[in-house]
C-alpha cells in the first residue's frame, strides 16, 4: 500500500508503518551503506558538541542502526520511538549489545509522556516526511521536550525553520546530504533552543 500523508487518514499512515512493505522493510536499514548515514549523524553531534551523558530521542528508530551507532561511540542515555513491532523485535536480532529505551508505539501515542526539556537532544532521520498533516502537532512537542538541539535530516517538505522558531529555536545550520548515499535528495536542519 502507498499512501499519502494529506490524503490518506491518519489511520491508513498508522497502518502502513506498523508492518511496512517493499523498499520500507527493516532489513533495508542495516545494509551496509546505511551505515553512512549513521556516521553522518555522528558528525552532526561531534560537531556541535552534544555531551555523550546527556538524554538522546531519535524518533523512528527503526531497528536501532542509529541508536546502535551512537551507543557504540560512547552515548548513554538513549531513547527510540518505533511504530513497527517487527522493526523492534529486529533491533534485538541485529543490535543485541545496544543499551537503549525501545519504546514500540507511534510517536503520537507517547510525545505527550514525556518531561519538559527531558533530552538534550532529539533527532529525526527521514521521518518527519511519513508524518500525518493531522500529527503536526508533534512538532510542537517535539520543541517542549527538548533542551537543546533538534536535528533533522529530512526531505525539504515542511518548512522546519518557520515551524521551530515558532517554538523557540534557531537555525543554526541547514546543509544538504547530496553526498550521503540514500540521502542525497534529503537537508540537514540543525536548530537550538533560544
Amino acid at each position: 500500500m502507498n499512501y499519502d500523508i494529506r490524503k490518506n487518514s491518519l489511520e491508513e499512515c498508522l497502518n502502513y508503518w506498523q508492518s511496512p512493505h517493499d523498499h520500507n522493510k527493516t532489513e533495508n536499514y542495516i545494509r551496509p551503506h546505511t551505515e553512512q548515514r549513521t556516521r553522518y549523524l555522528l558528525s552532526l553531534l561531534a560537531k556541535y558538541k552534544v555531551p555523550k551523558n546527556k538524554k538522546i530521542l531519535e524518533i523512528g528508530c527503526n531497528c536501532g542502526r542509529n541508536l546502535n551507532g551512537l551507543f557504540i561511540d560512547g552515548y548513554k542515555s538513549l531513547t527510540g520511538v518505533e511504530i513497527s513491532t517487527e522493526a523492534v523485535k529486529k533491533q534485538k536480532e541485529f543490535f543485541p549489545e545496544l543499551k537503549a529505551r525501545i519504546i514500540n508505539k507511534p510517536i503520537e501515542d507517547c510525545v505527550l509522556k514525556f518531561k519538559e526539556n527531558e533530552f538534550n537532544t532529539i533527532y529525526t532521520m527521514a521521518v518527519l516526511q511519513h508524518i500525518h498533516v493531522d500529527s503536526n502537532w508533534i512538532l510542537k512537542e517535539m520543541a517542549n521536550i527538548a533542551s537543546e538541539y533538534i536535528i533533522l535530516i529530512e526531505l525539504n517538505l515542511r518548512d522546519y525553520k518557520k515551524i521551530f522558531e515558532k517554538y523557540g529555536y534557531k537555525l543554526i545550520e541547514k546543509r544538504s546530504c547530496y553526498l550521503i548515499k540514500g540521502l542525497e535528495k534529503y537537508f540537514a536542519w540543525i536548530l537550538k533552543k533560544k
